[in-house]
């Protein structure tokens, strides 16, 4: 057992360098061999008469809402599921940033909460082989509920070997963003709707010499923030996803031809100046902020930021609007960008947590219709009204108890619409829905080892070489060594793994 454990903690220093960007080879020296599989064995069971749980939720700006005299763990709708549930929970959320660094602390501390968000897929499997995770087959039979939400398909995303060692969070959209356009200035500078690459160029190029902003910001200072805030660009060429499809076979989109006429296209707009100068120290969360200063005219943005986005400038700016726009489309058609993955987060029970089995009751209420309800609108009487059978809630009853979303460990795409539509959010979302969208056929894989230790070493050394690519640090015309080097780092290696799984599904 103290091997076990002291494998599991060198595990997670490994995932804390990675989170801090100490080691680019991290993963590979914290996977463990094949025979320091999940263990199969459960902690002992808690008392029944212990209704205390412990839950570490995502971190959302929401936190920041809360009323004087209430927190996360004192407010009337926490009161509420309390006394509902029968349970005593206690929340806490990680950090806004370096989440994956407090992930690690928190598990090689000892003292672990009954329920544990890890986002990454990767991390996900790279622990839960390390035996970091209590084996849930057993503890998923107290959750009912629960089960019936979910297809096959997405509860088998926590399985690890075989094993469930997660509740899988549903994604209960299949799109986040799209790209969002300053129209107004298309208005004023009689410029019709772009719909191809090249006229978006020629957009891009009209504002900076009439407006001298910046006509698309996007950003490179995070680990994903490449494929995050360039995937309607990259669509055109499509190369959005992280993988596409050839001869029946799987492929790293990242070494194709059109990856190469994609980064070529990248760096011409970067050498006129027609994209942000600053990307490579620019973080997603920061985007935003340069379309709301009036410094930028589009980027690639989230639904929910669009909103944010349209309500402060209509007081910076009252002329200024804001639209999603036709993604571009390119030369031979192509246009898209990637589906969201099946969950977006996985739900853990750790090794040695106190409660797991009334971590799983609770669950099992939190996915009743009831529990999730009040998550959607609040307190009936208090935050909405019923009026003909009818939910009655204005957008400011809804933004006023924002902080709910806090305690979502469970939701469906029913629950989601409502509350879109109770807080003002469907004119924003309802647009992206008509874009194309790209599959990944990777989110939809099994744990496979070769392939899961070696794509965040690859992953980065490709967001590493785009920036040198756009930039002009280094010449295109080393492409094809590009190719080599990502081959031989692991990229043919992990491609083949996964071909295995993906050529006999």
């Amino acid at each position: 057992m103290k091997r076990e454990r002291r494998k599991v903690f060198v595990s997670l220093i490994a995932l804390s360098m990675l989170a801090v960007g100490c080691s680019s080879n991290g993963g590979d020296n914290a996977q463990s061999s094949s025979s320091t599989g999940p263990t199969s064995s459960t902690t002992a069971s808690a008392s029944p008469k212990n209704k205390n749980v412990k839950i570490v939720n995502v971190y959302n700006t929401a936190a920041e809402t809360f009323k004087s005299g209430m927190e996360i763990n004192n407010n009337p709708i926490f009161a509420l599921h309390q006394q509902k549930s029968g349970y005593n929970p206690t929340f806490e959320l990680l950090p806004k940033d370096d989440s994956k660094q407090k992930i690690s602390l928190i598990l090689a501390s000892g003292d672990v909460p009954d329920l544990l968000p890890i986002g990454s897929k990767e991390d996900f499997y790279k622990l839960a082989r390390q035996g970091a995770f209590l084996p849930l087959d057993d503890l998923i039979k107290k959750a009912p509920n629960y089960q019936k939400l979910l297809t096959k398909e997405e509860l088998d995303v926590g399985r690890v070997d075989g094993k469930l060692y997660a509740f899988p969070y549903p994604n209960t959209t299949s799109l986040a963003k799209g790209l969002l356009l300053r129209t107004d200035l298309l208005a004023e500078l009689n410029l019709k709707q772009p719909t191809t690459l090249d006229e978006y160029y020629q957009v891009f190029k009209t504002i900076k010499e009439k407006k001298g902003m910046i006509p698309f910001t996007f950003a490179a200072g995070g680990p994903e923030d490449i494929d995050t805030s360039l995937g309607s660009i990259a669509g055109a060429f499509g190369v959005s996803s992280r993988t596409v499809v050839k001869n029946g076979k799987l492929e790293f989109a990242y070494t194709q031809p059109e990856f190469k006429e994609f980064l070529t296209f990248m760096k011409k707009l970067y050498d006129e100046g027609l994209v942000d100068r600053e990307f490579a120290v620019t973080k997603i969360s920061n985007v935003k902020d340069k379309i709301i200063s009036g410094q930028a005219a589009a980027a690639d943005i989230f639904w929910w930021e669009a909103k944010t986005i349209a309500d402060t400038l209509a007081v910076k700016i009252p002329t200024a609007k804001t639209a999603y726009t036709t993604l571009p489309v390119g030369a031979t058609g192509k246009s898209g960008i990637i589906q969201e993955p099946v969950t977006n987060r996985f739900s853990t029970i750790p090794k040695g947590a106190k409660n797991p089995e009334g971590m799983a009751e609770f669950l099992n209420y939190f996915s009743s219709p009831e529990a999730l309800k009040l998550q959607d609108y609040g307190i009936e009487g208090t935050d909405y009204k019923v009026e003909n059978g009818k939910v009655n809630q204005t957008v400011e009853q809804s933004t006023a108890i924002g902080w709910r979303i806090l305690y979502q460990i469970m939701d469906t795409k029913e629950n989601f619409q409502n509350r879109l539509a109770a807080k003002g959010f469907v004119p924003y979302y309802e647009p992206l829905t008509k874009n194309a969208q790209v599959k990944e056929e990777t989110f939809y894989a099994p744990s496979i080892d070769a392939y899961d230790k070696k794509l965040t070493d690859l992953t980065t050394f490709k967001n590493e070489n785009v920036v040198k690519f756009i930039m002009g640090a280094r010449n295109l015309n080393e492409w094809d060594a590009f190719v080599k080097e990502f081959n031989s780092r692991g990229g043919t290696a992990a491609i083949d793994a996964m071909n295995e799984w993906y050529t006999k599904k």
